[in-house]
């Protein structure tokens, strides 16, 4: 695997290249638990809320988000993002892919809207 988690200027920790990763690149597929809607009440007053992303899928199914395994998680919040994520119903994965060349030590960033062009303000404040 090309990345490794280190602390992050922008928030906290981050997730970080150890060697250059190419466009087009998957830089992780991560391993998703798929929820029903109807169990998201369990977890609204929970940290694991702000870890759910939308898991709609073609063919529809009963489940509607996903928790998300994997160093993505970590990933922080950008409106320039260079990454972005595509769900994978068939491996049951979230695969995030590389929208331009990475350089080795570059933080790996992902737009929380998931729209990579998406400017709608997100629910925190944001570092420039």
């Amino acid at each position: 695997m090309k990345i490794e988690l280190r602390k992050s200027e922008i928030h906290g920790h981050g997730v970080f290249t150890s060697e250059k990763i190419f466009s087009g690149e998957i830089i992780e597929k991560c391993p998703v638990v798929p929820i029903k809607l109807q169990e998201l009440s369990f977890l609204k007053n929970s940290a694991i809320s702000d870890y759910i992303f939308s898991w709609e899928t073609d063919p529809p199914s009963e489940y509607k988000i996903a928790f998300v395994l994997g160093y993505c998680m970590v990933y922080n919040h950008s409106y320039s993002p260079n990454s972005r994520s595509l769900r994978n119903p068939k491996d049951n994965t979230m695969d995030f892919i590389a929208l331009r060349d990475i350089e080795s030590g570059e933080e790996i960033t992902h737009n929380y809207h998931g729209d990579p062009n998406c400017k709608e303000p997100v629910w925190f404040e944001v570092k420039s």
